[in-house]
């Protein structure tokens, strides 16, 4: 329980920081020019991988811990657009350890979109996020998480998404 408040406290410093700290930068950055943040819960997402085929808003995967702590120390300010182009969505799905999710915004898909990616091997957490033609990447930390198959083919076509004329 005390770890649980822990983590909750550093999310919500990160969060009130407002991006202003060093590697807990939430100040968003493009694609190309990332934004890191280093979460220090020492709570694993390898139980993402026994959710794989479910939909995340039928499973309230948002709400579970610790992933709702560090997707709220990735995000920052962001974490509400996240969770709102994550509004329509497809199951979980996986390949080589990574466990992944896209979804959009209710009639606004390439536009309003986004990309969850984890890798459970290392216990790593990335985000694409596709606001209004706008993409952003959110890392944990180094390397990005390789993308394969149908999650490639995804953030593919976010960034083309964003470089379309607004």
């Amino acid at each position: 329980m005390r770890k649980r408040a822990l983590v909750l406290m550093a999310a919500l410093w990160v969060v009130g920081c407002d991006g202003q700290h060093g590697t807990h930068n939430q100040a968003a950055s493009p694609v190309g020019a990332s934004s890191h943040a280093t979460a220090e819960s020492g709570q694993g997402l390898a139980y993402l991988a026994s959710l794989v085929g479910q939909h995340p808003n039928h499973i309230d995967l948002w709400a579970t811990e610790p992933l709702n702590a560090r997707l709220h120390a990735l995000l920052g300010m962001q974490y509400r657009s996240f969770i709102d182009n994550m509004e329509v969505q497809g199951p979980l799905a996986a390949y080589d350890g990574v466990v992944w999710a896209s979804g959009n915004r209710a009639h606004r898909g390439g536009v309003d979109a986004a990309v969850l990616l984890v890798d459970t091997r290392t216990d790593k957490l990335e985000v694409y996020l596709l606001t209004d033609h706008r993409l952003w990447h959110h890392a944990e930390r180094e390397p990005r998480i390789a993308l394969k198959g149908d999650a490639k083919s995804t953030v593919d076509q976010l960034r083309e998404a964003a470089e379309q004329p607004r």
